[in-house]
């Protein structure tokens, strides 16, 4: 997408100008775009694809989990029994 067309499309939305001006500027900060370029880099070390990823380093290994659907796994895989809030049911 190209940063020319981004006010059209966040227009809709009800983003104010000002405020997609400030997101824009902070967008072209070196310091910015070295942190995207190291979660890109963690990324695909996991062989990532989508959003969202979780990566849990469990037991010494780095697990990969894709989309929220996947939290159950993630607690079995922690040794968690994933439940949440409602521990008595497990």
């Amino acid at each position: 997408m190209s940063p020319e067309c981004i006010p059209e499309v966040t227009k809709p939305a009800g983003v104010l100008e000002k405020t997609l001006s400030v997101c824009l500027e902070v967008l072209q900060r070196r310091e910015v775009k070295n942190v995207l370029k190291r979660h890109m880099d963690e990324a695909l070390e996991v062989d990532a694809f989508g959003l969202p990823v979780i990566v849990a380093h469990i037991d010494g290994r780095k697990e990969v989990y894709f989309a929220q659907d996947h939290l159950q796994l993630l607690a079995h895989g922690a040794d968690k029994n994933g439940l949440g809030h409602w521990p008595e049911l497990a």
